[in-house]
């Protein structure tokens, strides 16, 4: 898809995530996804505002058999799995405009890994976080590898933020550089009643639906208080659930840090949302090289 050609860009299907699903993402973020979209459909482009994922400056997986991976010969019990930007489903529906860290590619990568040589995973976070459903199943799979005695770690050197430090969350281990920027842990829905505005227009949306909910958030409807009662419900379920884990997974967070805010390196370790601080990840990776030749001589 190119992301310059408008006429191939799938408005409905991007605002429909943007605008209807339960987000885990810092709110900065997800407003300039949001103003990407309209600077777009202005026919404004949007060109030198993408992120560039890490990844793609540190290449390509070392082999076909991994999607996102990297894994050098020299150490082919170390894979170093990229989560850069928004974090989501098929990303089809949204890469044009926002890049980011597509789950499909993940799993695939986590569900290899007991079928190789590696025995440590090492996630390189750099994200504001994403869509908070599809992040669960992610969830689950880094926990059954930590459970089938594959180490897993989280880094991040620069955000590592809601749905994204959900992912660290899940991990055995947690770093962060001293300006990294953890936590922002929280979910919300964000949407558009755009009755008024159609009124103005004159224009009238005529429904004809059996439910209470049925339609609820269809683009020129208002909203009923039985939709705005179901939509802070799933919000609340979601947004507990999410806390819960992190609570369990870090039992040093307190609830009075589990607000949305956003803490630096050297605070995120303090309130307990990281166990220690590396400058970068080649220091990290480096001190993983050198403990496993530590064992492997030693033990010999």
């Amino acid at each position: 898809m190119n992301p310059t050609d408008n006429s191939t860009i799938p408005y409905p299907r991007i605002m429909s995530q943007l605008l209807g699903q339960p987000w885990d993402i810092d709110a900065a973020e997800h407003a300039r996804l949001l103003n990407l979209v309209y600077t777009h459909q202005r026919g404004a482009g949007a060109a030198g505002l993408l992120p560039v994922p890490r990844s793609a400056a540190v290449g390509s997986a070392a082999s076909s058999e991994w999607r996102t991976a990297y894994v050098d010969e020299d150490a082919p019990w170390l894979a170093v799995l990229p989560v850069d930007g928004i974090i989501a489903k098929r990303m089809s529906l949204m890469e044009s405009l926002c890049g980011g860290c597509d789950l499909d590619h993940l799993d695939a990568d986590l569900a290899h890994i007991p079928h190789t040589s590696v025995n440590t995973v090492v996630f390189d976070i750099n994200s504001p976080g994403g869509m908070a459903l599809p992040t669960y199943d992610t969830v689950s799979r880094i926990r059954a590898l930590s459970e089938a005695g594959i180490r897993t770690i989280a880094y991040s050197s620069m955000d590592c933020c809601s749905a994204a430090y959900h992912i660290a969350a899940a991990c055995d281990e947690i770093y962060c550089a001293p300006t990294a920027r953890v936590g922002n842990i929280g979910t919300y829905l964000a949407m558009q009643d755009e009755s008024e505005k159609w009124a103005q227009e004159g224009r009238q949306l005529k429904m004809y639906k059996v439910g209470s909910l049925k339609g609820a958030g269809t683009p020129g409807k208002p909203f009923t208080a039985d939709e705005d009662v179901y939509f802070q419900s799933q919000v609340e379920t979601l947004d507990a659930r999410f806390k819960a884990f992190v609570q369990a997974r870090r039992p040093d967070v307190s609830p009075e840090a589990l607000e949305g805010q956003a803490f630096e390196g050297r605070q995120a370790v303090s309130l307990g949302f990281a166990d220690a601080m590396y400058l970068d990840l080649e220091t990290l990776l480096r001190d993983l090289v050198e403990s496993h030749a530590d064992l492997v001589f030693g033990a010999q």
